[in-house]
This record gives structure tokens, sequence and C-alpha cells, in this order.
């Protein structure tokens, strides 16, 4: 049943890596930029979510891999705050269209991956988009069954997975 969350690929080259928001912890950002140092593409897109302490998400993000050694101009911090993940596919796509973006690593939870990819792939069927999912310790190393905490991520994601088939 956790797989149907799932939608992963192995990373290949593309015009951007981007980075959804939703991680406090950083494991998505750190993955991206990871992605930009091994070569995969030379630009990292870090998608906004909510502010912390004044700070935006992506400004946060884009600084603690600044800190971890990728250089500043190959991150750019997208703006908008957006309250989905369908919002925030609508917004970044229109920023990465207008720079010319063919094909981009989505970066994201496991467990966000497939629905994150369904709603990408949707809204723009003209590119080219390939799903990376990063370490969560709230997924359990996909043995999302074994612990409270990850019954209740696949819980929440699975809902979240069936309303956004409904169009709710």
């Amino acid at each position: 049943m956790g797989s149907m969350l799932v939608n992963s690929e192995s990373p290949r080259k593309a015009d951007i890596v981007l980075v959804l928001a939703g991680d406090s912890s950083g494991r998505r950002a750190k993955k991206g930029a990871e992605l930009v140092r091994a070569g995969y593409a030379p630009r990292l897109f870090l998608s906004n979510g909510l502010r912390f302490y004044g700070l935006s998400e992506s400004e946060a993000a884009a600084n603690y891999v600044v800190a971890m050694g990728l250089p500043r101009e190959s991150v750019v911090a997208l703006h908008e705050s957006p309250q989905s993940t369908q919002a925030e596919a609508r917004m970044d796509l229109r920023v990465l269209r207008e720079m010319g973006v063919h094909s981009m690593l989505l970066v994201t939870s496991p467990y966000h991956t497939g629905r994150a990819t369904r709603i990408f792939r949707r809204l723009a069927p003209d590119l080219e988009i390939h799903p990376v999912a990063t370490e969560d310790p709230s997924w359990c190393g996909g043995y999302w069954w074994t612990e409270r905490e990850c019954r209740k991520t696949w819980f929440f994601e699975a809902v979240k997975a069936v309303t956004g088939a409904f169009g709710i």
C-alpha cells in the first residue's frame, strides 16, 4: 500500500533540479545540492513554502546549501508561497517555462513523489520530469506500518492522493 505513493527514478541529466517545499529538516535541499554537485544539472531551484521567523523557506534552504559549499550563483530561491502541491506546481512551472526549462529532476520525500509527479506531469506534459526521492525518517525506509509517525505519514499522503484524484 505504501508503494502506491512512491514514484522515484534514478537521477539523470536535466536542465535543473527542483526541490519542493515542505521539508524544514533540509533533507530535500541537501539531496538537490548533491545532484547539482554530481553534475546532473547546473542549477538548483528551491520552491517556497512557509515563512519561519521572517525568513522564507526557499531562502533558508538556499542559505543551507550555500553553507554546504554549493555556489550561490547555481541556486535559485523561488518566492511565491503556495498552499498546496498543485498551487506550488503552477507557480513553479510558470517561472521554469519563462526560463526555458525543458527537463527537471523533481526532488521530494519518497511518499510525496507519486502525487507530486502526477501533478507536475499533468500540468506540464511538454516537460520531461523525473522524480528523485530523498531520505525521510517519517517514511521508515518504506516500512511505513512499523512506527506510529510513519503510519500517520502514509495516512495523510494517501488521503491527499485520493482527494487529489477526485479533484477535492
